[in-house]
């Protein structure tokens, strides 16, 4: 997830990735919340009344009952019961969002292209407060309610007119609107997905934020496509995922931003930041084109960033070709706290900028939790791990007396992360001990073996998601070694092995 300012020193599909991090420089946890808008957010403003339920209920009625099979309201993540949804698998997603700095309130419309996984009679779609105000499916309105989610808020409820056969490709339309509503990540205490500033609004949703501005089968195992058009105000900024199609004036006094994520994405990693920025473009790494967006009047922040691209060209060259074509970062005009690698472009509070270990940490996220996505929660090290080994690596590039031994030492004192616990998700633990595990597998198997790991795990679980044991298996067969027993030590025995 993001660098929640824990640096201490120093992210059933198959493809390319990696990860790693942890190095020199401490970076505090800063606050215990996101600063953003005159918004009073708590735990229990996911709660909707039986009458707001009511209100976003459909009057269409169906004509044929439906004769297959409900999807699961759950993908089953013990972390997270009742995230994520079953009997479909999201292919695209197109989301527009008209939003005026001036409001709380936004405007929206998703338009989401999935296959089904069974014959599907009805299905669920990750949503929280927002009132629903017609559901199509395949150019047809349907029946739709809300209901509660174990654990979490009212989920959108979606009953086609005639099942959808299993292996057919459909389009479900919701249109929306109302207030976001944040949600309170367990672990930490940050408000998580759509938040105010002083001058607009941001997203940072890791782990389950997304369902707060757009209907989603919100969990990192089920990735997709992404479109985003927002609709601003003339003078008005957004930054977001992907690549920037040029700016379209509407005439009336708005323009439209439009990005498109043609790499698959978590939910999670989905972001949008509206306000008053700067747009800089440094030269490219070789093919990578850079987009900075930081606050009007920030001057400090280009030369915190500078080293951006020399950062990208070294990670290629260990952990294989940067995944996607851009990349950048976005300045939130906030004290946040953290850092999130949303894909892309990274967001960061003001709080975090000239640290660049976070600068690291959140750039090698782009392999590791980005381009190869958790399948599973509980495996949250192989996104924090990895970038935390990041900052060493980083380090030993820069310095050639620099230690990692000494510099991952303390880590061996931490407890066990093969199993944190969602309370847990991300504790000082996670990234550092997760760390020294990417250590230690180096040490056992040679450099040549470890790197080449890095680089076939990048390669077959690109855009793809991918679990601990996979990374285990990987390791096993790039080395020729037995590793199962060290691995299962490293992560799960109270105290790291030191011998």
């Amino acid at each position: 997830m993001p660098n929640r300012s824990v640096s201490n020193h120093s992210s059933t599909n198959r493809s390319p990735g990696r990860r790693l991090i942890a190095a020199s420089i401490a970076v505090a946890v800063l606050a215990a919340g996101c600063v953003g808008g005159d918004r009073q957010v708590t735990a229990e403003s996911d709660e909707r009344t039986d009458s707001d339920i009511a209100a976003d209920t459909n009057s269409t009625t169906t004509t044929e009952a439906p004769t297959g099979t409900p999807g699961a309201d759950t993908i089953g993540d013990p972390y997270y019961p009742g995230l994520g949804n079953g009997g479909y698998d999201v292919e695209h997603y197109d989301i527009t969002i008209t939003a005026d700095p001036a409001s709380p309130d936004i405007t929206g419309r998703a338009t989401i292209e999935s296959v089904a996984t069974q014959d599907l009679s009805q299905f669920n779609l990750d949503l929280n407060g927002l009132a629903v105000h017609a559901v199509d499916v395949d150019d047809e309105a349907v029946e739709y309610s809300r209901q509660p989610a174990a654990g979490l808020s009212s989920e959108l409820v979606v009953t086609p007119t005639e099942p959808i056969a299993e292996g057919d490709t459909f389009t479900t339309s919701v249109d929306y609107s109302g207030t976001p509503q944040p949600v309170i990540e367990a672990s930490t205490g940050f408000t998580l997905g759509w938040n105010d500033t002083v001058d607009g609004s941001y997203v940072t949703s890791e782990p389950d934020g997304a369902r707060s501005w757009f209907p989603s089968n919100d969990h990192p195992s089920d990735k997709a496509t992404f479109g985003f058009e927002f609709i601003v105000p003339e003078g008005v900024e957004v930054a977001s995922n992907g690549s920037l199609a040029p700016l379209v004036d509407n005439g009336d006094g708005t323009t439209t931003w439009a990005w498109d994520m043609d790499q698959p994405m978590a939910t999670y990693l989905a972001t949008a930041v509206i306000g008053q920025y700067e747009i800089e473009e440094p030269p490219p790494a070789g093919e990578v084109t850079i987009r900075n967006f930081f606050p009007v009047g920030m001057t400090e922040a280009p030369a915190a960033f500078a080293r951006t691209g020399e950062m990208i060209e070294y990670f290629s060259s260990i952990f294989g070709d940067y995944p996607f074509d851009e990349y950048g970062v976005v300045v939130v005009p906030a004290f946040l706290g953290f850092a999130l690698e949303t894909q892309t472009m990274s967001v960061f509070g003001r709080d975090l900028v000239g640290i660049e270990a976070v600068v690291v940490h959140e750039l090698a996220h782009q392999w590791f939790g980005n381009s190869v996505s958790p399948a599973r929660w509980q495996d949250i090290w192989l996104n924090e791990g990895f970038a935390t080994y990041s900052e060493v690596l980083w380090q030993e590039h820069l310095d050639p007396t620099f230690d990692p031994d000494v510099a991952l030492e303390a880590s061996a004192q931490l407890e066990p992360i093969g199993d944190p616990g969602p309370d847990n998700l991300f504790s000082r633990a996670v990234y550092q001990r997760g760390a020294l595990v990417l250590h230690e597998l180096r040490r056992t198997v040679g450099d040549e073996a470890f790197f080449d790991t890095l680089r076939a795990w990048n390669i077959d679980y690109r855009y793809s998601t991918a679990t601990t044991q996979d990374f285990v298996t990987l390791a096993e067969q790039v080395s020729g070694m037995d590793l199962a027993t060290q691995f299962d030590a490293w992560l799960n025995a109270p105290q790291f092995p030191t011998d």
